[in-house]
């Protein structure tokens, strides 16, 4: 009598969960219907397997017990496919999304570790319901399998367990840069149960057998942090004074954008020799990548400014620390400057006044009045877009032999950006005052300087890369007659100018 109430209740208890189970998937989202599906068929199956296995109890003929025995296998053998998929969908929405929902990311090799083990266990279970065997006895079976195949695949198995202790341990992860012993660099774009793979500055992909990496010496340039410093080394004369070359290569590290301002770039000196100083310069970036660009940069900046210094090895000055002979090398090299005549270049050079700049103090703000033009000795100054009440953002940094403020210096236009030093800097003015007698001397220069100017505004224009090349040459042409009409306004020169 149990047996009979069982065999009805179970299968009614079934579809009655199954119901209630229905309804809630109605409103749910897809991806929750689906594992509701899964559900219902998991408990549909799981009554109809207890009823199969109930069926020799009641006394039936043999050719329906015959039946029943098939059904209840091919029941069991679903069973075990549906609480498969059934353990996918929980796994994948209870556990991996959890960990994605708080910013974790979830190593591969973990999530194929747990497929494979759920797969298996399914394996099993389908293979115990064809063919009625435990799982515990099929586990025993295969022990022996187990045994020769481990032996067979002792290089796979090696990798597949270091690929869990790596991502256990979690030495790197994906999208850190790593180099190994072995002199292999690159980014980390995955790591699965085999192998990891990275790609290398060169673009290719280098594919390292986790047994082999986990017995390596990894260095990871992202951690702990994604900050990295850089070193550069130059020799310089050695009646350089060490102060001031350290100053103008800290100073010279520091103007390419990507350097770190925090820590600030230094330079050392290194060793000392006969006739010559060893200097190491360090400097931060933030991120491994594009390192190989900015250090590009750096070399490039030191070049310029111990050349406008006269630091540089090749310099006919010997090391020898020369202000007008500075001030006359930065003229010429300024494009505003480099096509006069070096009469001319020279009597702006000695119009020059130095002027110092503590680190943080602001040269110029936007807006404000202004009639002078700087050109920049040593140290670095930022440029800040932004107007009053808005976000102040970063535009460029100057260095050495960089100019800010030749309009307001020409035409007497408020200054157009805030300027602050980034570090102690030394600037070179030039003012109205000490221009005008050189325009009023040499009035044709103002219109070399009027073209020049139209050319450099056109290329900083926003909406320059829409204009044809006609539209380009009529802005140019426009901005040109603008700019020398207000020159000539401003520095009072011959009408006829204009």
């Amino acid at each position: 009598m149990n047996e009979q109430l069982a065999l009805f209740g179970v299968p009614a208890a079934a579809i009655a969960v199954s119901m209630l189970l229905a309804r809630r998937r109605a409103g749910a989202e897809p991806q929750a219907r689906r594992l509701l599906a899964v559900l219902v068929l998991v408990i549909l199956l799981s009554a109809l397997w207890f009823v199969l296995a109930r069926l020799p109890v009641l006394k039936l003929p043999a050719t329906i017990l015959s039946y029943g025995s098939i059904a209840a296998r091919a029941t069991r053998f679903l069973w075990w496919l549906a609480a498969g998929l059934l353990a996918f969908m929980v796994v994948e929405r209870f556990v991996w999304a959890v960990f994605a929902r708080h910013g974790m990311q979830v190593p591969k090799l973990l999530v194929d570790v747990v497929r494979a083990v759920v797969a298996a266990f399914v394996t099993l279970g389908m293979v115990s319901a064809m063919f009625e065997e435990t799982i515990t006895g099929l586990i025993t079976a295969s022990g022996v399998f187990g045994v020769v195949m481990g032996l067979a695949l002792q290089s796979t198995l090696a990798d597949l367990f270091s690929g869990i202790a790596l991502n256990l341990q979690r030495p790197f992860r994906v999208g850190d840069w790593i180099q190994v012993d072995s002199g292999i660099l690159g980014e980390v774009t995955e790591m699965n149960w085999r192998a990891t793979h990275l790609r290398t500055p060169q673009g290719d992909t280098a594919v390292l057998p986790n047994g082999k990496l986990a017995a390596a010496q990894v260095t990871n340039f992202s951690s702990p942090t994604t900050r990295h410093r850089c070193t550069m080394a130059f020799t310089l004369d050695a009646r350089v004074h060490p102060g001031l070359a350290c100053r103008a290569l800290a100073s010279a590290a520091l103007k390419p954008r990507a350097v770190l301002g925090d820590p600030a770039p230094e330079a050392r000196v290194k060793a000392l020799r006969d006739r010559s100083i060893e200097y190491e310069l360090a400097y931060w970036v933030d991120g491994f990548a594009g390192m190989d660009d900015v250090a590009d940069e750096v070399a490039r900046s030191a070049w310029i400014t111990l050349d406008s210094l006269g630091f540089g090895p090749w310099s006919e000055q010997g090391g020898a620390h020369d202000p007008a002979q500075i001030g006359r090398r930065l003229v010429a090299a300024v494009d505003l400057f480099e096509h006069l005549e070096p009469e001319l270049r020279a009597r702006i050079a000695a119009a020059l006044r130095p002027r110092l700049l503590e680190a943080g103090e602001v040269l110029m703000r936007a807006g404000e009045a202004g009639s002078s033009v700087f050109i920049v000795e040593i140290g670095v100054l930022e440029v800040v877009l932004g107007d009053e009440g808005s976000a102040k953002r970063p535009a460029a940094r100057l260095g050495t032999g960089d100019i800010v403020g030749e309009m307001s210096l020409l035409t007497g236009q408020p200054r157009m950006a805030t300027v602050v030093a980034l570090s102690e800097c030394r600037v070179l003015e030039l003012s109205h005052e000490a221009m005008s007698p050189i325009m009023v001397d040499n009035p044709e220069i103002a219109e070399g300087l009027s073209h020049l100017m139209a050319q450099r505004r056109l290329s900083n224009a926003a909406f320059v890369a829409e204009l044809t090349a006609e539209e380009k040459r009529a802005a140019a042409r426009n901005w040109s007659r603008q700019i020398l009409a207000d020159m000539v306004a401003f520095f009072g020169l011959p009408r006829g100018r204009g």
